[in-house]
């Protein structure tokens, strides 16, 4: 490849993501109520506004991640903007349990209810992958120390424990549909996340791929 390709290229992705960066930004902030809306047309009209908590997760680790490795997007909005997602994340995403380990709801309504809870650990990851980061751009040491703690207990249901909160309005799961769900996730806990997700990652998810492929053997 060409010099003068490969600058073309790296124009050209950087004004993509200039452009992606400015749409979240624009659109998906809820004012009123904290976190993210995730279902935006390309408008950037709301068309479902359940909040998700792991892409809620993704998108602070994202404004975390831009805030402290790329130096034009070192601004209080994008930090704020984490911080906010981060402090929603912190009210709302984990649901109340008698376990000393932990389980997140899977989505939420706009104001913070827990909706729906999943035996996929996709939620807890995600919260912990934002914490994380948001605890290195804000400094916050209790924050990291409390993150560092709930990723060495694991959620409940990646240790293939079977007492996750049910919701009001949740059928009981049998203990055969349970097990069966959980037996693939058994091989693989939190401890099994990076540090941090690797710096040319573009997302957050490519640093779970290996250790999902893992999981699923």
């Amino acid at each position: 490849m060409s010099a003068v390709l490969l600058q073309q290229y790296r124009e050209k992705i950087r004004t993509e993501l200039d452009r992606v960066v400015s749409f979240w930004l624009t659109y998906s902030h809820d004012t009123k109520y904290g976190g993210f809306f995730t279902c935006i047309d390309k408008k950037g009209q709301v068309y479902d506004d359940l909040k998700y908590v792991w892409l809620q997760g993704r998108q602070v680790w994202m404004y975390c991640r831009l805030y402290r490795t790329m130096e034009r997007f070192h601004k209080q909005e994008i930090l704020q903007a984490a911080k906010a997602g981060g402090e929603f994340l912190r009210q709302f995403a984990r649901v109340p349990s008698d376990s000393p380990t932990w389980k997140c709801a899977f989505c939420l309504t706009k104001d913070g209810k827990p909706v729906k809870i999943q035996r996929s650990i996709f939620s807890e990851c995600f919260y912990i992958m934002a914490m994380d980061e948001l605890s290195r751009v804000t400094g916050d040491k209790d924050m990291q120390t409390r993150t560092n703690a709930q990723a060495s207990l694991g959620p409940t249901c990646a240790r293939g424990e079977l007492d996750w909160p049910l919701l009001a309005h949740n059928k009981t799961h049998s203990k055969m549909k349970q097990l069966m769900g959980g037996r693939s996730r058994l091989t693989w806990t939190l401890h099994s996340l990076p540090p941090s997700p690797p710096p040319c990652s573009p997302l957050p998810w490519r640093g779970l791929r290996g250790p999902m492929r893992r999981a699923r053997r």
